[in-house]
């Protein structure tokens, strides 16, 4: 439709104002170039609770939330602190943790799988969950605190970098 429009009319040939700016709005409609991949269409209810849940404000807000708070748990940790003071960290620990792999799961259900992992914030989240999961995992099999897991433990302070964007 827009080529016959094109190849029939030139700016010079249209003569009111109107038909200017529609000449001017399907020029610029022919410029773009969508590379944005959009979020799936909802489906069915489900879906539908997904998508609100996950484009809520509350809910960012919540997230910002609970990554700051990770950071406060996260700086509290110290060499030769007691027992029941590192397992107490560790149960927070496994909250934020769950509360992260949530936030990715409701994400993913909402947007879909393409459009989750076409944001680069959510590829910087789930790398987050997996190394989380994996540095649990091999707490439990080591049962040790060694200085590879806590290095891994200083990537998930990037995630601070969110509130700022």
């Amino acid at each position: 439709m827009f080529s016959c429009f094109h190849d029939t009319y030139n700016k010079e040939n249209v003569k009111n104002s109107q038909d200017v700016k529609w000449y001017d709005l399907l020029i610029q409609c022919k410029s773009i170039n969508p590379s944005d991949k959009i979020p799936k269409v909802p489906e069915n209810i489900v879906d539908e609770f997904f998508l609100a849940i996950a484009s809520h404000r509350s809910f960012e807000i919540f997230i910002v939330v609970v990554i700051c708070s990770n950071a406060i748990t996260m700086a509290l940790d110290y060499d030769s602190s007691t027992e029941l003071y590192v397992s107490t960290l560790d149960k927070f620990e496994y909250t934020f943790l769950l509360i992260f792999t949530l936030e990715a799961i409701i994400k993913m259900a909402a947007f879909g799988f393409c459009y989750y992992f076409s944001v680069s914030s959510n590829n910087l989240d789930f790398l987050i969950v997996v190394l989380g999961v994996a540095e649990i995992t091999a707490g439990l099999i080591i049962e040790t605190s060694t200085s590879v897991l806590k290095t891994l433990q200083l990537i998930r302070i990037f995630r601070i970098f969110r509130v700022f964007r």
